[in-house]
């Protein structure tokens, strides 16, 4: 160890008194570098040491202690072994080499008593072979006005790894690290107190928080901190797994983090409490800003999610400000506040929505939650964001077998502008929440195939959505539901102020087809009508036994709203014969046809039945569900399927004179080509 040399006959003497065995392994030389001890350094069991270095940069040379069998040390450069309180001060730590540690190792007795303070310090181009550059393990570690950069490892994080006790780090910058197959800069771990305070992670490298890794964490706290251009597998700027709670205070940036497979910011599993407030989230990419699952409770608060542009190569690092407010102001008579700013139908727009179309479920939102206990946004606005389901939030619960009451979703003050939802939800996507509320909210100028503002789907659990007292503006679906698209269960919508929203089907709700409505033409189906069903008036009048029926025959699919669905161009009709009637009295042809836009169009149907009789017949589509919704414990929930099969009286007329009759009960005109069924049937000439 080199000190400045009218200080160590002093330190010398010291750690002499101290201990006489410690002094005669320690090497102490008065500021010559003539050789490299080969020695450890061990601080043990003392009262107070304060290790300072005022005017000069104090460097801990390479292979500082014993090397291993393959010539490096195993232990740190700097290893400290239960001392009650040492503060490290205005050091440089450059070019050190160990197994583990490269520049400090704490193996101390976990008591409230002892801390360690590293202060004024550069520490860079450090190596651990193996893994960490600081490894502290039961002890208070305090890292004040330091800068840690361009450090590596081998195997592993060349960052610091902590766990027990506490751990804070201030006013300090940690940069370019190449992370190995873990953390870059920091792996939190095991019962720790974490407090980050005016920190910034820049560029770092990893697998799983290319800055920071929690994990099995008692508290995380982080005040004013900046995730700069991380990148990693998962979670490219943090990974917080089954830690009990994290709160984000005061102003905070993520900023051009890239994950490659997800999460570019935040990823979250198993958490117990965390709170995300005062975060402005700006990135790029298709991996997610946040991922979560299986959080209790989830605070998102005074947050704003928007894009940026994918840095270039070698491009200087930028210091992003935090400049929003979360300022929300809605007024519920206010239809000029927010301005359509896409034209949907413009081929410059089409030919972007066609470069997204390409995304698949392996594509996150940019807010991918699930099966959070409790969920609350709050103040959040998000913008211009792209997703595959959910163009900025997808919300998804597991089946729920107890307690379904105490699971919620709500939001309040929260503003979706500009998303794009590839497949279904412009803004939000919402998958078997037992309760979402969303209320005091505004959305404008989304975009998805379905669902331009939200989609809502219900596959199991006992689904409840509500949106009031909220804003739709401008919100398109290229297919159904510029606000809201729910199928399998019904979400309600009340109190809310829309204007120019747009879809094929359901400019407002786009629901399911519940029954068939017949139409004199198919202009009827535009618009809505009211919903009645078939077999209380409509009757197809003089229809001609065995012979094709002379007009088409038109049905709509029609929701609980009195739409037409517009979007089934694929689902099959089928005009029958009821249980009641045998094949030998009442024969049918023609009488299937494909949905276009909805509407079936049966031509050139051959009935054949007594003349002079009345008949009921039974038209059926395979888009509506025969069978009422169920909740997850299989009882009855509220249905939303209609009538599979209806009836429909057809009066037959009479043979007229110049017919022949056969007796199966068709028609035909004498001297007529018979069909070959009746001629064998009839043992007709």
């Amino acid at each position: 160890i080199f000190l400045p040399q009218d200080v160590a006959a002093t330190f010398t003497a010291v750690v002499g008194k101290l201990s006489p065995a410690l002094a005669a392994g320690l090497n102490v030389y008065n500021g010559q570098r003539t050789s490299i001890p080969n020695r450890d350094l061990i601080w043990a069991n003392f009262e107070k040491v304060i290790w300072t270095d005022t005017g000069r940069k104090f460097c801990l040379p390479p292979h500082f202690v014993p090397p291993g069998s393959d010539g490096v040390p195993s232990l740190g450069s700097l290893l400290i072994v239960n001392n009650s309180k040492l503060t490290i001060e205005g050091i440089t730590a450059r070019g050190n080499l160990a197994q583990t540690g490269a520049f400090l190792y704490l193996a101390l007795i976990p008591t409230d008593e002892i801390q360690t303070t590293v202060k004024d310090a550069v520490i860079e181009g450090n190596t651990a072979k193996k893994s960490f550059l600081i490894k502290n393990i039961g002890c208070t570690l305090i890292l004040e006005n330091c800068q840690i950069r361009n450090n590596t490892a081998g195997e592993r994080s060349p960052g610091i790894y902590a766990s027990f006790k506490k751990l804070v780090i201030k006013n300090s910058t940690f940069q370019s690290q190449d992370g190995g197959t873990q953390v870059s800069f920091l792996h939190a771990a095991e019962d720790l107190t974490l407090e980050l305070e005016d920190v910034k992670f820049i560029a770092g490298k990893g697998n799983r928080g290319g800055a920071v890794l929690a994990e099995y964490v008692r508290e995380i706290t982080l005040r004013n901190v900046k995730f700069i251009r991380n990148t990693a597998t998962i979670g490219a700027a943090m990974a917080l797994i089954n830690t009990r709670t994290v709160n984000f205070e005061g102003n905070n940036i993520f900023y051009q983090n890239e994950a490659t497979k997800q999460a570019a910011d935040i990823y979250i599993e198993n958490c117990t409490d965390v709170t995300l407030k005062n975060i402005a989230f700006q990135g790029y990419g298709e991996k997610g800003y946040i991922i979560a699952s299986s959080v209790n409770t989830f605070d998102i608060v005074n947050c704003s999610f928007s894009p940026t542009e994918a840095p270039e190569d070698n491009s200087a690092i930028p210091d992003p400000t935090f400049s929003f407010d979360g300022t929300f102001v809605r007024d519920k008579d206010d239809t000029t506040s927010i301005t359509k700013s896409v034209d949907f139908g413009s081929d410059a727009y089409q030919a972007g929505f066609e470069s997204i179309k390409g995304l698949t479920e392996e594509t996150f939102s940019p807010l991918t939650i699930k099966d959070a206990k409790v969920l609350k946004l709050t103040a959040v606005e998000i913008s211009s964001l792209v997703g595959y389901h959910g163009g900025a939030l997808n919300i998804q619960y597991s089946k729920i077998s107890d307690n379904k009451n105490e699971y919620t979703v709500t939001f309040d003050q929260v503003k979706v502008l500009g998303c794009k939802g590839a497949n279904k939800g412009g803004a939000v996507y919402v998958e078997n929440p037992p309760n979402v509320v969303i209320s005091n909210s505004i959305f404008g100028n989304n975009h998805s195939l379905s669902g331009g503002a939200v989609e809502f789907r219900c596959i199991f659990n006992e689904c409840n959505l509500k949106i009031k007292d909220s804003s739709f503006f401008y919100n398109y679906a290229t297919n159904a539901g510029g606000v809201l698209k729910w199928t399998e269960r019904e979400g309600f919508i009340e109190d809310i102020t829309q204007v120019g929203n747009q879809a094929l089907y359901g400019n407002t709700i786009a629901a399911v087809p519940i029954t068939l409505k017949k139409l004199d033409n198919k202009d009827d189906a535009k618009g809505s009508v009211s919903r009645r069903l078939l077999e209380e008036k409509d009757v197809v009048d003089e229809v001609q036994s065995g012979g094709e029926y002379e007009k088409n025959l038109y049905f709509a699919l029609m929701d609980k709203y009195g739409q037409t669905v517009k979007t089934d161009n694929s689902s099959i009709a089928v005009i029958g014969i009821p249980k009641s009637a045998t094949s030998s009295t009442v024969k049918l042809s023609n009488q299937t046809d494909r949905a276009s836009e909805g509407i079936y169009d049966f031509k050139g149907l051959i009935v054949t039945a007594p003349p002079g009789t009345t008949i009921n017949l039974t038209i059926s589509s395979e888009a509506i569900e025969s069978t009422e919704a169920q909740d997850a414990d299989g009882g009855d929930a509220d249905s939303t399927s209609g009538d599979k099969l209806i009836e429909l009286g057809f009066v037959m007329r009479d043979c007229e004179v110049g017919e022949i009759q056969t007796t199966d009960g068709a028609c035909f005109l004498c001297g007529s080509d018979v069909p070959k069924e009746f001629q064998y049937q009839n043992n007709l000439d």
